[in-house]
């Protein structure tokens, strides 16, 4: 009897399990989701002038906004300094922890990132580069996202692929300007 009890039990609080697992993962998508959203946002607050960054850490399972540091007064500027990141956490923007879910690919501008640690930063005059991601469950259940920032967008996109999809990031296209490019006279 206390057998048969116990496999009724189990049977009810497994999938609770799983499916916390799962609703785990969905809300680490859309904190991934709301911070490369949060990092559109900034750049277009400060111009593209080279105060944002986005940066990956796959020893800590972070994704993080970046910020350059204020510049110091001269009197403060030693050899400590000299040493010090440029970059400090945005004080307002949460990083995301990835517990649930793995970055299994991320790409800037079509560009394929080391999948331990990269840094995308906006550079003045380029602005900020498109940003996709790929984003799998670490669980037995194999479910993935893809979270896109393109070049001129304020928000991200998450989109849900299907279960095992190992599919590589493909970018929107973006439109060319052939006139700064120096090709206006050129067909296209």
């Amino acid at each position: 009897m206390v057998v048969v009890i116990l496999a009724v039990l189990a049977a009810v609080i497994a999938p609770r399990f799983a499916g916390n697992s799962a609703r785990q993962a969905e809300v680490e998508a859309r904190e991934v989701q709301r911070l490369l959203g949060a990092t559109a946002e900034k750049t277009m607050l400060v111009g593209g002038l080279g105060g944002v960054a986005l940066d990956y850490d796959s020893s800590a399972a972070r994704l993080s906004l970046l910020v350059r540091r204020p510049p110091q007064s001269k009197t403060s500027a030693g050899a400590q300094s000299r040493n010090q990141d440029p970059w400090m956490p945005d004080p307002l923007i949460q990083p995301v922890h990835l517990d649930a879910l793995e970055l299994r690919q991320a790409t800037s501008d079509g560009q394929a990132l080391d999948r331990g640690r990269w840094r995308i930063e906006a550079v003045h005059g380029e602005g900020r580069p498109e940003v996709a991601l790929l984003l799998a469950t670490k669980s037995g259940q194999e479910r993935c996202w893809t979270v896109t920032l393109p070049r001129e967008a304020t928000s991200a996109t998450l989109a849900a692929s299907p279960s095992g999809s190992r599919t590589v990031v493909v970018m929107p296209s973006r439109s060319i300007d052939l006139d700064v490019d120096g090709k206006g006279e050129q067909p296209w």
